[in-house]
């Protein structure tokens, strides 16, 4: 008995030895490291690259889509954003033509072909098409012999409006332009003087804003409740937004759901932006 027990305990001993010597050890070793990696991957968002060593907090240009942006948090962890505002950033070094395609939206260049917004052809119907735009260039026209009160008084009489809307009174007062309501535009900082021309550009209520490097000039504060507003303005006027910009500022790339970048030679057949039932 204690023979037959004795052979039955070797053969078995040699089953379970020659098993495992016949199986590599690697692939035990790629299982548990599939499994590592799979429990590490699973915490992070679909379709967002692993952190990198040296990657900087801001956006993760690779992963942008139409409507959506992937922002590394500088911690580890992601954030995708969606945006629906038709909020267009131009964006390309000096000299590259950011000032001159905003001017030829804005009616101010001559050009070979036709612009239309909202079915409104600039070439055959100018007049009709310029009362939808308001564009700010980088060195906007102001009357340097009046204050902003009677700026703006001036620009409401022109367009039959008794007076200002509360939300840009509002906005005026949150920016701190009213404190220089009554003082000359030619005394203004290039800030200030920034600020009347964004509230001059509201005036008419445009279906299509311009802003040629609207932002240089502006403080943080201002510039944030500047950035807030329009995007308010575009979601509930159905408007849409263009600016041009050659800088990467975070909050600019935040601001915008689109971004256009310029290079030399590049030639655009056709562009199109919609926001409800607007279209250029």
């Amino acid at each position: 008995m204690k023979i037959s027990r004795l052979k039955k305990w070797l053969i078995w001993a040699i089953v379970n030895l020659l098993f495992f010597s016949s199986v590599p050890l690697d692939v035990f070793a790629e299982t548990i490291h599939s499994k590592d990696n799979n429990s590490t991957e699973s915490h992070l968002p679909s379709k967002v690259p692993t952190p990198k060593i040296n990657l900087k907090r801001g956006e993760i240009i690779e992963e942008r889509t139409e409507n959506t942006k992937v922002f590394y948090n500088g911690d580890g962890t992601f954030t995708k954003k969606i945006y629906f505002e038709p909020i267009v950033e131009l964006l390309g070094e000096n000299g590259i033509g950011k000032s001159t395609l905003l001017n030829t939206i804005g009616g101010m260049t001559k050009f070979e072909g036709d612009i239309k917004l909202n079915g409104i052809s600039l070439k055959d119907n100018f007049k009709k098409y310029m009362e939808g735009v308001s564009l700010i260039g980088n060195t906007p026209f102001l009357y340097e012999y009046l204050t902003p009160s009677e700026t703006i008084d001036m620009i409401l009489s022109f367009l039959n409006k008794k007076r200002l809307d509360e939300t840009l009174g509002a906005l005026m007062e949150e920016i701190g332009l009213h404190k220089y309501k009554d003082t000359l535009t030619r005394e203004l900082s290039l800030g200030t003087r920034q600020k009347l021309s964004l509230i001059l550009a509201l005036l008419s209520s445009p279906d299509l804003i311009l802003l040629d490097e609207p932002f240089v000039n502006l403080d943080v504060h201002s510039r944030k409740v500047i950035l807030d507003f329009l995007k308010n303005y575009v979601v509930q006027n159905k408007a849409i937004l263009i600016y041009a910009t050659h800088s990467t500022d975070i909050y600019l790339s935040d601001f915008s759901n689109k971004t256009i970048r310029l290079r030399r030679d590049d030639l655009f057949d056709k562009v199109v932006l919609e926001s409800g039932t607007r279209e250029i």
